[in-house]
């Protein structure tokens, strides 16, 4: 008797923080066994996924001696003694570089990791269909609007970056693929897959639009997120049972107003609203879903998927802009975008912007 299924949908964003950059949020859709939450899914898709800190990872590394393992049968049988011999799924799957899935804060840390970074976010989005081999039609299939307002900004049109970046670092488009042919086998064994999702990229110039037309950074934030929520059960929905898990925005307790004006039910039951989570269960025409905005929700792979995508598409964004001004200007130390460090690069290039016509709004958020 075939198991039911229910649809999850995890939410997460890169770039709230920062005074430069693009803010990227994802929304990714999932389908699961009802008695899956996605509490296990690592271990259903073990040994394909693993988390920045499972021992298996540590293990592999140690025996590879670098950061990326070999391919091939040594490889594998090295994946097996790493994961303990239970843990190999299948022999392609053993093969395949594991994609590690975490918070993108734990995977990414001041430019290291940055080749599983990328790893783990090319693997998600093959697993999930798209396949691109540049930055700009990356960004084309992503989000079609964006990509109209963005490449406008010169930084972005004269960045035309091959996928994967890190090949030296053993990122190549055969291990994103292994590694998705690897996913996508195990979690078709497990019932945990990746079907769908969608994204906002908001460069400074939208951004900051928004934030004049909401009046609140947060709000627009919330807005955005469940506008990408709306889109996917619009498409995907159709009278099935799901649940939609955020991360906090904001540290604020409080979304009914927002799932008002994005997902329209006619009502919201409000479970719960406190400091470690708020829920709530929708209304008609959403009545069998429930959503959760939860402290650290990105422990939970379906979050944390769409963290490493956001992540992936923001870094991407910031080496187009710092190869901008850098290239301009030798011996420009690159930028994050975060506050203090974004400070001491506007006013590098503060006189250089002014002389090439680019408006300040270009460059610095409002908040």
């Amino acid at each position: 008797m075939a198991t039911d299924t229910c649809l999850f949908i995890g939410t997460d964003e890169a770039g709230y923080g920062p005074t430069m950059g693009p803010l990227v949020i994802v929304a990714t859709l999932w389908q699961a066994p009802s008695n899956a939450p996605p509490e296990t899914w690592y271990t259903r898709l073990a040994p394909a996924v693993l988390a920045p800190h499972d021992p298996a990872l540590s293990k592999l590394r140690k025996l590879s001696g670098k950061r990326r393992k070999p391919s091939g049968d040594h490889a594998a049988r090295r994946m097996e003694a790493a994961a303990g011999g239970d843990r190999t799924g299948t022999d392609f799957a053993s093969a395949a570089p594991p994609c590690v899935i975490g918070d993108s804060k734990q995977v990414y840390r001041s430019h290291r990791g940055f080749p599983d970074l990328e790893h783990a976010a090319m693997t998600l989005l093959r697993w999930c269909g798209v396949e691109t081999d540049t930055w700009r039609e990356l960004l084309r299939r992503l989000d079609p609007a964006a990509f109209a307002d963005c490449i406008g900004l010169p930084w972005f049109a004269d960045f035309h970056a091959k996928l994967p970046l890190s090949i030296n670092e053993g990122v190549t488009a055969d291990a994103v693929t292994r590694s998705a042919l690897a996913v996508r086998q195990i979690g078709d064994t497990s019932g945990v897959r990746l079907l769908d999702l969608r994204c906002r990229f908001l460069c400074e110039p939208r951004f900051n639009a928004l934030v004049r037309e909401h009046e609140s950074k947060g709000r627009l934030l919330s807005l955005q997120t469940l506008d990408l929520v709306c889109d996917l059960l619009n498409c995907h929905a159709d009278g099935r049972e799901g649940w939609v898990y955020c991360d906090k925005h904001g540290g604020r307790n409080r979304y009914s107003e927002a799932l008002y004006t994005s997902l329209a039910p006619d009502w919201i039951e409000i479970l719960h609203e406190g400091q470690e989570e708020s829920r709530y269960r929708l209304g008609h025409p959403r009545e069998k879903w429930e959503i959760r905005f939860t402290a650290r929700a990105d422990q939970l792979l379906p979050v944390a998927a769409s963290s490493l995508i956001a992540k992936y598409l923001r870094e991407l964004a910031m080496r187009a802009m710092n190869a901008f001004w850098t290239a301009r200007l030798p011996g420009l130390p690159p930028t994050a975008g975060y506050p203090q460090d974004a400070e001491r690069m506007l006013q590098s290039i503060a006189d250089l912007r002014e002389s090439l016509g680019i408006p300040t709004d270009w460059v610095r958020r409002l908040k």
